[in-house]
């Protein structure tokens, strides 16, 4: 880079007073997105974003879909508009007053809203940071290239947050699920991973 151009990349830059900070690869709804959080109690609400690249496939989001609508929590999840076929049949029917699913969002601005409990995520290196900085207690779900180093390094390392386990097959079960978010957002764990982050 340095040959043709006289600057020097040194990662993101987390603006929050910036209302412009961000770029969105789709088109955003923010609306939809904040004012569902509006209506929650603080640290209520479930965010879950796989990127913008990974493709999960149908057993896979079967049981995220089941396990999210089984546990305790509202949930607001990012779903590419190309994988919707790819979630139960009726599901969003099914999850009316439970959690909502949006094709994109303002990330950043979500993941500082007071209501988010906690964050599951790909770990993007990007919305890794972004959650650290705004002390979001994460999920890890790493799917490909650098996000399974991220994920290692950040729950082993910084032990900043937990990690899915996969089954015999490689897919993360309802059950694994349901433990997981119950273990980040509630009781001694949950404190410990947002003192951490």
């Amino acid at each position: 880079m340095s040959s043709k151009w006289s600057i020097k990349t040194v990662g993101p830059t987390i603006l929050m007073d910036n209302k412009h900070h961000g770029s969105y690869l789709l088109e955003v709804n923010s609306e939809i997105c904040l004012d569902c959080s509006d209506k929650r109690h603080f640290r209520s609400v479930v965010y879950v974003s796989l990127g913008s690249v990974a493709i999960l496939g149908e057993e896979q989001m079967e049981e995220l879909a089941r396990g999210l609508m089984k546990s305790d929590y509202y949930f607001l999840w990012m779903v590419k508009a190309s994988e919707e076929c790819k979630l139960p049949m009726n599901f969003k029917s099914e999850i009316q007053g439970k959690g909502i699913i949006v094709n994109w969002c303002p990330q950043l601005k979500l993941l500082a809203h007071q209501a988010v409990a906690c964050f599951m995520t790909h770990c993007g290196r990007n919305l890794m940071l972004e959650a650290l900085s705004l002390g979001i207690s994460m999920i890890a779900m790493p799917q490909m290239i650098d996000q399974i180093m991220n994920a290692k390094f950040v729950a082993d390392i910084w032990q900043a947050r937990v990690r899915v386990k996969v089954n015999d097959k490689g897919i993360v079960t309802i059950e694994e699920i349901k433990i997981l978010l119950r273990e980040v957002t509630e009781g001694e764990r949950g404190k410990e991973l947002e003192k951490k982050c």
